[in-house]
């Protein structure tokens, strides 16, 4: 019975025992808690647009707030507060001051580096007196490589103090703005096209600076895709000098070009050959053209009607025959090459002079004795005076010059005659196509 007390006892003292045990381990497990304990982070903003031109960009506060007054555990600490690759702080600028509570003691000025804010405190008590807070303020942070973003993270991997190890203490966003302007092509004399900006990265709306290679020009708050107008009076190459975003970010590299290229002037002179024509007779127009081009659209009038010739050459000749005078002038010319069009270079308006032709007419038969005489009339309803006039006896032909309408000849044959026309030209040079009209002289024989 003795040894069944004696079993019965050490079995409850071993129960005791783990029940101890359990307490101290919760005990345990709670002290370590309270040194890990989740505190409250306000990350910092302002870093979500941050130049590649290498300037410092300037961040918000990072405030680190007990939950509650029991969150900073009693000791002495190092808190890290880093950046990711390729960004770095600005080593003159930032402090870390107690914001609120009295139980922190910051033993060292914070020391940061390009790449840490470091600071190195004493909490007195990890209960009593108002919650504590951390202020980090006044840090700027740039670009140093090729990153594009990341996070600004609480480092202590060692004790993890508050339980800040990891915890996100502000985004960091690389925004890397690029210009691209093109355009390249080629316009006529006089006219204009668009340059095109292609703007990447940043952020919106856009300041430009491009130039023509003598000049700058500005153009503010445009956005990708916007177009200019320009219209250069020779070949101009165009390019980007600065592109800035809305949050002062500069392209450091402006790329691209646009080169407007200004085609030959159209030009055209025409004349005429010959400038004056007798009625039916033909005239050469003459079309002298230049502009960069092989063949052309010419559009030429008589001052009534207009008339297209459609890929002509430079030296091209179009035989007319007008019926009237008339004045002759160009009216457009179309490079076909280039498709340039001028409606005011143009040059030339020969007169074409288109002359009736003489109508004339023989007459004056009569009956005249052996050696006696008669007169021939000439008579002329159109044509310019004097004519020169070629008639004839049937045999043989003579000449009349210089006469004008009504003149007459005077003719004695020997025998009975009978005369014809045979040409009429008035005095310019044109010729009746059907001269009119005959006469007979009969001749009486002598009375012996």
């Amino acid at each position: 019975m003795k040894s069944l007390n004696v079993i019965f006892n050490n079995n409850r003292n071993k129960t005791q025992n783990s029940f101890l045990q359990l307490f101290l381990y919760v005990v345990l497990f709670l002290s370590t808690f309270s040194v890990f304990s989740q505190v409250t982070v306000t990350p910092a903003t302002g870093g979500t647009n941050i130049c590649g031109d290498g300037s410092f960009i300037p961040l918000s506060n990072i405030i680190v707030t007990e939950t509650t007054n029991s969150d900073f555990s009693a000791g002495t600490y190092d808190i890290d507060l880093v950046l990711p690759a390729g960004f770095e702080f600005n080593t003159a600028t930032g402090t870390i001051t107690v914001s609120n509570g009295n139980k922190i003691t910051i033993n060292t000025a914070a020391y940061i580096t390009t790449s840490t804010a470091r600071i190195n405190i004493t909490v007195s008590s990890a209960t009593g007196g108002p919650a504590d807070e951390l202020t980090y303020s006044g840090l700027e942070v740039r670009l140093t490589g090729a990153a594009t973003s990341g996070n600004i993270t609480f480092s202590d991997p060692g004790t993890n103090v508050f339980g800040l190890n990891g915890t996100n203490a502000g985004n960091l966003n690389f925004k890397n703005v690029e210009g691209i302007i093109s355009g390249t092509t080629s316009i006529c004399p006089g006219t204009s096209t668009l340059l095109t900006f292609n703007l990447t990265g940043g952020a919106a709306p856009y300041d430009v600076v491009y130039s023509d290679g003598t000049t700058n020009y500005t153009v503010n708050n445009i956005t990708d895709g916007s177009t200019v107008s320009v219209s250069p009076s020779t070949t101009t190459t165009y390019s980007l000098v600065s592109v800035t975003d809305d949050a002062g970010c500069i392209d450091q590299d402006p790329a691209g070009s646009a080169t407007i290229t200004i085609e030959s002037p159209v030009s055209g002179l025409l004349s005429a050959e010959p400038s004056a024509i007798c009625a039916g007779e033909s005239v050469d127009l003459s079309f002298t053209l230049s502009g960069s081009s092989t063949t052309y659209d010419v559009t030429y009038t008589d001052g009534t009607t207009p008339v297209t010739l459609t890929g002509i050459s430079n030296g091209h000749v179009e035989t007319i025959t007008p019926t009237a005078t008339a004045t002759y002038s160009l009216t457009s010319i179309t490079a076909n090459a280039s498709g340039c069009t001028t409606t005011s270079n143009l040059s030339g308006t020969p007169t074409v002079t288109v002359n009736p032709l003489p109508d004339g007419s023989l007459s004056g038969g009569a009956t005249v004795c052996v050696g006696g005489s008669t007169n021939l009339t000439f008579n002329f309803t159109a044509g310019t005076a004097p004519f020169d006039v070629v008639y004839t006896d049937g045999t043989t032909n003579f000449t009349a010059n210089n006469i004008t309408d009504g003149a007459t000849v005077s003719v004695s044959p020997s025998t009975t005659t009978t005369y014809t026309l045979v040409s009429v030209t008035d005095d310019n040079g044109c010729s009746d196509p059907t001269p009119t009209g005959s006469a007979t002289v009969t001749v009486s024989p002598q009375v012996s």
